[in-house]
């Protein structure tokens, strides 16, 4: 499955960002979230070369394709505004 094959379920209601990182480390992390993704949606199939990076039910999923090293997040679209402080 392709990326935007994936995307296509949350697309009108989240919030979807792209960004290209350095390195990514694989850590067991990595796979226990993704079994807790798979428990909370058995039908859904991660795109191809891609894992999971954090995962919250019903609030973000981060994906990383450890070929391209792009980072996908998945956050809820709320009527929150998020304001930095510098």
């Amino acid at each position: 499955m392709s990326i935007s094959e994936f995307l296509k379920s949350y697309i009108d209601k989240n919030y979807i960002l792209f960004k290209k990182i350095d390195n990514y480390e694989y850590t067991e992390n990595s796979r226990r979230l993704f079994y807790s993704f798979k428990q909370d949606n058995p039908s859904k199939e991660l795109p191809d070369g891609y894992i999971v990076d954090s995962y919250e039910k019903n609030e973000s999923l981060y994906l990383v394709n450890l070929n391209t090293l792009v980072k996908v997040e998945i956050s809820e679209k709320t009527d929150k505004i998020p304001i930095d402080i510098i």
